[in-house]
């Protein structure tokens, strides 16, 4: 199902310097997602606390459940990004244990 993305994925873990800026390209788009997150959280709670709280208005309901899964797909986006960018670290960190490892 994700094999082109796995494959590209495989293709920038396994060169030292694709993978360095995949880190840094990752590592600002995780910041990105993490501050749209919270943002987009904080509004969907207020939104719901309206819902709540106030006389019923047409249509609140159904945007207030639209901003709700806009918060959900943004905090699911975060964590993928967290992962790659955990993956990819980690193989940076043992390819250079590996290489001072030789060296020594």
């Amino acid at each position: 199902m994700f094999t082109k993305s796995d494959k590209k994925f495989d293709q920038i873990a396994a060169d030292p310097a694709r993978r360095r800026d995949a880190i840094a390209r990752y590592a600002t788009k995780r910041t990105m997602f993490l501050c749209m997150a919270v943002i987009m959280s904080v509004f969907a709670l207020a939104v719901f606390s309206v819902c709540i709280f106030s006389p019923p208005i047409r249509g609140e309901a159904g945007g207030a459940a639209g901003i709700g899964f806009s918060a959900v797909m943004m905090w699911m986006t975060f964590f993928i990004f967290h992962s790659d960018l955990r993956v990819l670290r980690m193989i940076d960190l043992l390819d250079k244990r590996r290489d001072e490892s030789h060296v020594a």
